[in-house]
């Protein structure tokens, strides 16, 4: 029977879901009023339960818009397409970028994929594009197929980050990515408690039922100082078992439950993710060496620490230094993709991204931004910042 344990976690159990903010480039009119979605840790006892295969099981069945199905010539054959400057992509855009109907392109889904489309389309043969509404949608399943399973040379997301707020809650405006989401369910890192602190994963901690202060009594286990009986099994109506401990997990309107991988697979070469937040629980996630090319992929995010320094971004609130707004986001995708489809490598690419945001940062007007201003955003690559197509170094 196990007694009263101490459990030190890195994030807090309290679920905090924040959007990733979008910028306006001009005032605008009939904004929403705020920018992000918090959901409570106590969820209704209907929750369904989790998919946990580990990330390595394969996603049957047919998915509609995969690239397979779109190519504009030489259809269903990935390698005839790899010519010169013909890139395979797949783009998922489960957020629209901007913040209002009123903000042309950004704020309109059409106008938004017709805008990326039209830029990554003159170094891709192949590239579809999943979305909010239009089919093909941004799906967990689309994404894993497309990022698993196919032949791809840039993955690129664009939407929201699982945020979680770090803990102990020293600083107010730490908060970390645990996993991603898309238009039908999230996409998390499985959390991992038995093994304590290394690396970082003991988080969604099932807080559920009313707490007392420590000292804790038998079957009891101590969070930051609280004792807490629904931690352990059995687990409560629901919450889930992983491990020895019980687990809540954020439920979208759609009501699916999150798809829980423990490392995910990636046939692409490169993956740009525009998201909020991302830190080495995120960038630890990703299996980049499998299959890869000599030196291994490369995993392109945000850089946080370059953003929290960065001159322009010293009036930004500190609680707002690691949000990514979508609009920059989709500008430095954009870029890169043109970039990298022109023969560069994956670093060059990233600074030819950040000159491009860099330039569109002075534009962006947050003045009628709810949470104030955002910060200009900067990316970094994370793995093989030398992987290349067409410049003769990688294949």
């Amino acid at each position: 029977m196990m007694k009263n344990k101490t459990i030190k976690t890195l994030a807090t159990m309290l679920v905090i879901v924040l959007v990733c903010v979008e910028a306006f480039s001009k005032p605008q009119q009939n904004t929403r009023t705020t920018p992000r979605r918090v959901s409570s840790s106590v969820l209704g006892a209907s929750t369904p339960a989790f998919l946990n295969d580990g990330g390595f099981a394969a996603i049957t069945g047919q998915i509609s818009g995969l690239s397979g199905s779109v190519y504009t010539e030489n259809q269903g054959n990935r390698q005839a397409q790899h010519g010169a400057q013909n890139l395979v992509t797949a783009t998922f855009m489960p957020r629209v970028p901007g913040q209002s109907p009123n903000d042309h392109p950004w704020g309109v889904e059409n106008e938004a994929k017709a805008a990326i489309l039209d830029q990554i389309s003159t170094v891709a043969k192949s590239h579809p594009f999943y979305s909010v509404t239009q089919n093909p949608t941004a799906t967990t399943d689309a994404f894993i197929t497309e990022n698993g399973n196919q032949p791809m040379d840039v993955v690129g997301f664009i939407g929201d980050s699982d945020l979680l707020s770090c803990s102990p809650p020293v600083d107010p405006s730490c908060f970390f990515s645990a996993g991603l989401i898309f238009t039908d369910r999230y996409l998390i890192r499985t959390p991992n408690c038995d093994s304590g602190l290394v690396q970082g994963l003991c988080y969604n901690l099932d807080l559920t039922y009313p707490n007392t202060n420590a000292p804790c009594s038998n079957n009891q286990i101590e969070v930051n100082g609280k004792c807490f009986s629904s931690l352990l099994p059995p687990c409560g109506p629901g919450a889930n078992q992983l491990g020895n401990y019980c687990f809540r997990f954020p439920v979208p309107q759609s009501g699916l439950p999150p798809s829980l991988r423990d490392v995910l697979l990636t046939s692409s070469k490169v993956i740009f993710v525009a998201s909020c937040d991302i830190t080495d629980v995120f960038t630890g996630w990703w299996e980049m060496n499998l299959n890869a090319v000599p030196g291994g992929r490369a995993l392109v995010v945000p850089d946080l620490a370059t953003m929290k320094a960065l001159q322009i971004n010293q009036t930004v609130p500190p609680q707002n230094k690691g949000l990514v707004d979508l609009v920059q986001g989709a500008v430095g995708y954009e870029v890169f993709v043109k970039t990298f489809g022109a023969g560069k490598t994956a670093q060059e690419s990233v600074a030819a991204a950040n000159q491009a945001i860099a330039n569109l940062y002075p534009g962006l007007d947050y003045s009628t931004s709810p949470v104030g201003p955002l910060p200009q955003v900067v990316y970094k690559v994370f793995g093989n910042p030398n992987v290349c197509i067409n410049c003769g170094v990688n294949p």
